[in-house]
């Protein structure tokens, strides 16, 4: 090989090398996307692994900052190479505390984790006899050789001065001499940009602090979202955070703190999943947080028109029951395999079921009119039915929906939102766009499924608030304002806790149960037909029959 050769050979090498570092640099980076800081997956893809060995159970006591709590705790840098002088440090305290004394002070030098201790029990002695007026004045003195030990030390300090430790007024730090890493002063730059903290004594405009939240609760934000979450366990490896499916932090040192600013909060109804990940452990430990945006003076597109299928005030439907036919239908197939025949029907049955239906005599109609003829502002066909599908399969667009169009026949898609354009699932989902298509002939109404398909009689009444609410939000933001807001349970998981619940928090009609017979429609409890691939034509006319007459 010549030495040109040789040269080149090296360029090369030297090049790829570069570009192979670039490249792990930017995976093990946040990058700033839409407002949002995204982290890469890399290191975490573990949690996906991870998710059928979680443990939902688990307690954890969370706190978000809030307005209102207490004065921001005073900050103040002690130059000294002479060693601690407190009475110096009281007397400057004093100096800026008008009116205050040396008996309303007591100080506290913390060097170790052993000193906060001992401040938490007098801290308690304090809270337990009332003395509400003793001020704390802490003075930072921590040392350590270990710097992990030494930076979880200081956040441990100052976090449980905010969190637990009301009369904790004061922290005076110590300034170290001598050279200090760039972690070291990284740290105490993160705590002083809180807003819990203040080293402009002067003037103190907010009273922010920490204060215990109740998971069990939906948490009303109206600031920044600042929380932090009480764990002193020694083996945590890390806290990973998502907010509505997305990642948008991970943090390994107490208190395990989050911060997301206001305007980069982008929904108003809002999941923040909390995975804590201990050391050796092949689990996660997940908690929920749900909170809601709040928001005044919010607009919202309006849905595209409907077809006019309306009926005026005392026209009535012939049926000898009360019950209107709702028929439940799922997915779509030219070809329907026999274990498929519950939850799909072929093309050519749907075809024929929706022309002989209307060859009977029957009338489909939409959830609106229902609601309109219940609330005494409209009238019924004599003979109405009202077609529904679950789920938001690709096959409603692209088979179920050219048929309601060629028959001008109405239909309501109940989705489940967190699947919307979802392609790889077993079973694919259509689009936001193609579903605004359909809205668009008039024909279309697109309600709610809940977010993620949940049973919601087996999960807490917060998270399905939140399932109910945020399936709404999305739908209304990608297809507009709901003229009725209506919900077909999944797998008929329904309960009296969750209809009233979803009374309470607007919804209108309910669709709930399978109609075995004996039933009468009302808005909270409607009830269908399920329509496998086995019911002829005829067998669907004679079900109703069976049902109205």
């Amino acid at each position: 090989m010549t030495e040109r050769q040789k040269k080149l050979l090296s360029i090369v090498l030297l090049f790829n090398i570069i570009i192979l570092l670039l490249i792990l640099v930017s995976l093990h980076t946040r990058i700033g996307v839409n407002g949002r800081a995204y982290l890469s997956s890399l290191k975490y893809d573990n949690l996906v692994q991870l998710s059928d060995n979680k443990i939902v159970d688990y307690q954890l006591s969370l706190y978000v900052a809030t307005e209102g709590v207490k004065e921001p705790i005073k900050y103040l840098m002690l130059n000294t190479e002479d060693g601690i002088n407190e009475e110096l440090i009281l007397n400057q305290v004093i100096e800026q505390t008008k009116g205050s004394s040396q008996q309303d002070f007591k100080m506290i030098t913390i060097n170790n984790l052993d000193d906060i201790a001992h401040l938490r029990e007098y801290q308690d002695y304090l809270i337990e006899n009332n003395y509400t007026s003793t001020q704390i004045i802490v003075v930072d003195n921590i040392q350590d050789e270990d710097l992990t030990i030494l930076l979880n030390t200081i956040n441990v300090l100052y976090y449980d001065s905010a969190i637990s430790m009301p009369n904790v007024t004061y922290i005076i730090q110590v300034k170290r001499l001598g050279l200090v890493d760039y972690r070291l002063t990284q740290v105490y730059e993160d705590i002083l940009s809180q807003d819990w903290i203040t080293s402009d004594i002067q003037e103190v405009n907010n009273n922010v602090g920490y204060r215990f939240t109740e998971l069990s609760e939906t948490y009303l934000l109206s600031e920044d979202l600042n929380i932090a979450i009480a764990l002193k366990d020694d083996d945590i490896e890390y806290v990973h955070y998502r907010l509505n499916d997305v990642v948008v932090g991970v943090s390994h040192r107490y208190p395990y703190n989050l911060n997301i600013m206001w305007e980069d909060i982008e929904d108003i109804n809002n999941e923040l999943k909390i995975a804590i990940k201990y050391l050796g452990e092949d689990r996660v430990r997940e908690q929920y947080f749900y909170f809601i945006k709040e928001l005044v003076n919010l607009e919202t597109a309006v849905r595209a028109p409907r077809a006019d299928f309306s009926y005026n005030v005392g026209e009535n439907m012939s049926y000898n029951t009360s019950y209107i036919p709702v028929l439940m239908y799922h997915d779509f197939g030219d070809v329907v395999a026999s274990k498929e025949e519950s939850i799909k029907v072929s093309t050519q049955l749907f075809d024929e079921q929706i022309g002989y239906l209307l060859e009977c005599g029957y009338v489909p109609i939409t959830f609106k009119i229902l609601k309109d003829y219940f609330d005494g502002v409209g009238g019924l066909p004599e003979k109405p039915i009202i077609i529904t599908t679950d789920d938001g399969y690709l096959s409603n667009y692209l088979i179920a929906y050219p048929i309601l169009e060629k028959y001008n026949v109405p239909a309501t898609f109940f989705i489940s939102t967190a699947y919307v354009g979802d392609l790889d699932t077993i079973t694919p989902h259509f689009s936001w766009e193609e579903a605004q298509q359909m809205e668009n002939s008039g024909l279309i109404d697109i309600q709610s499924h809940t977010h993620t398909h949940l049973l919601m009689n087996e999960i807490d009444i917060v998270e399905a608030e939140y399932q109910v609410n945020y399936s709404f939000e999305l739908i209304e933001n990608n297809l507009g304002a709901r003229d009725v807001k209506v919900l077909a349970y999944p797998k008929l998981g329904y309960s009296r806790e969750t209809s009233d619940l979803l009374e309470a928090i607007g919804v209108d009609i309910q669709v709930t149960d399978l109609n075995i017979g004996g039933n009468v429609t009302e808005l909270i409890d409607v009830k269908r037909i399920h329509i496998p691939n086995t019911m002829s034509k005829e067998e669907l006319v004679q079900t109703i029959k069976e049902l109205t007459e």
